[in-house]
């Protein structure tokens, strides 16, 4: 494996749901979101998808260890964690700093304890890329509206 500078996330999106089209592979995201409006706690999330875009990463590279964490902002932590591999063919073109990969983590159901700020953090070979709010807040049904 080829070293290469620390990938940077290009971006973190979060989605009840990712498709990836046969054959072009490109992604749709369904119903995008930033924030959880719960009208009782403890909630139990619905299952979703957080997708981490990943670019700079350079030459000729076997395969990457990524994971999503979702953590505890104020103590880190870790209420849930999903990994994945990406791998590489053998015989694939080195990778140019300017590629953008698209990696879909499926998120499953986990307890939120109470209403707050809480970290989506995106790790490569266990080293932190990034990191996005995701905010879990307490409505009434007068705020529905």
């Amino acid at each position: 494996m080829t070293r290469f500078e620390p990938a940077l996330t290009y971006g973190i999106v979060f989605s009840h749901l990712v498709i990836r089209e046969h054959g072009t592979g490109k992604l749709s995201f369904i119903n995008c979101f930033n924030t959880f409006n719960i009208k009782k706690f403890p909630f139990r999330t619905p299952p979703f998808y957080v997708t981490a875009l990943l670019t700079n990463l350079k030459g000729k590279i076997d395969e990457l260890n990524v994971t999503a964490r979702i953590e505890l902002s104020q103590i880190g932590h870790v209420l849930s964690s999903i990994p994945g591999q990406m791998k590489f063919h053998p015989e694939s073109r080195p990778l140019s700093e300017h590629d953008i990969f698209e990696i879909p983590f499926p998120v499953k159901p986990f307890n939120i304890a109470e209403p707050g700020i809480y970290n989506v953090v995106i790790l490569l070979n266990n080293e932190e890329l990034g990191r996005r709010s995701l905010i879990f807040r307490e409505v009434s049904a007068k705020d529905e509206h």
